[in-house]
């Protein structure tokens, strides 16, 4: 299997199992759709979800580690 990579930023790769850590910059995705990127910039204590701080104007959210209606790129 061929490994994925953002066009827009290689060094992001698509993650499925993945820890987040504060700093890491984080694209979520629906297909080919980036909806939300930015960096993290608080994990849960117990590494179930972050909330990620976004680039340019935008409100915060918070993504549960595991939700399948979205892409993980990290």
């Amino acid at each position: 299997m061929m490994e994925q990579t953002s066009p827009r930023h290689p060094a992001l790769r698509r993650r499925g199992c993945w820890t987040p850590s504060v700093g890491d910059r984080v694209e979520l995705r629906k297909g080919k759709t980036t909806f939300q990127a930015g960096q993290v910039e608080t994990v849960m204590p117990d590494n179930s979800g972050f909330w990620i701080a976004p680039e340019g104007v935008g409100q915060r959210r918070y993504v549960l580690v595991g939700d399948d209606s979205f892409e993980i790129w990290a």
